[in-house]
């Protein structure tokens, strides 16, 4: 949700209409951010989105367990901090 939010104040920052698009998918407001965002965090976001539904939706929630480790877990946090840190220096 951070990603969103993140993506979303940098969204209404490059843009004339402050109302940012009313979906939960990460690369498409990364796409209309009018912002530089490198391959390697579109990839990024398109991965996240997974995460970013099942967190949205639990109706849609699989057996998160079975499918992330606490090492890809901590990769994951790892690289979303990173990337927060990216969309703040986009937002000065």
């Amino acid at each position: 949700m951070s990603l969103e939010k993140s993506l979303k104040a940098l969204w209404i920052k490059n843009n004339v209409d402050n109302a940012p698009p009313f979906v939960r998918n990460l690369l498409r407001i990364a796409k209309e951010c009018n912002a530089n965002f490198s391959e390697f965090e579109f990839e990024f976001f398109v991965e996240m989105n997974i995460f970013q539904i099942k967190g949205c939706y639990p109706d849609y929630i699989e057996n998160i367990e079975e499918i992330i480790t606490k090492e890809i877990a901590n990769e994951y946090l790892l690289k979303t901090k990173n990337i927060l840190s990216c969309i703040q220096e986009k937002l000065q």
